[in-house]
């Protein structure tokens, strides 16, 4: 049987893949475009996203769904994950935390 990664385990792995995560949005932009369909963005002023990875689905949501007044705050066990999703949403008004 499978055992989960506690939070440590899970900042080694998530540091060690890094941007390669990215590389499995074949299997993850289904679910996300359906995130994206479900609620009604429209009256959003703050978005607070836990495990925001490399910050692509939060970047997806700033470009083309949210309103341009929503805030958006992403936390992150991976020290990694963090810095690739500030260098991805610099542009954005974001906040990314360890």
């Amino acid at each position: 049987m499978a055992m989960p990664l506690d939070a440590l385990a899970a900042q080694r792995v998530y540091d060690r893949i890094g941007r390669l995560q990215d590389s499995q949005h074949v299997y993850e932009d289904i679910a996300t475009d359906r995130l994206t369909q479900g609620p009604d963005f429209g009256g959003c002023t703050s978005l607070f996203e836990l495990g925001c990875g490399t910050g692509r689905y939060a970047a997806q949501l700033l470009e083309s769904t949210l309103p341009p007044t929503t805030s958006y705050l992403g936390v992150e066990v991976s020290s990694k994950m963090v810095a690739l999703s500030r260098d991805r949403l610099a542009p954005s008004r974001t906040s990314c935390a360890p």
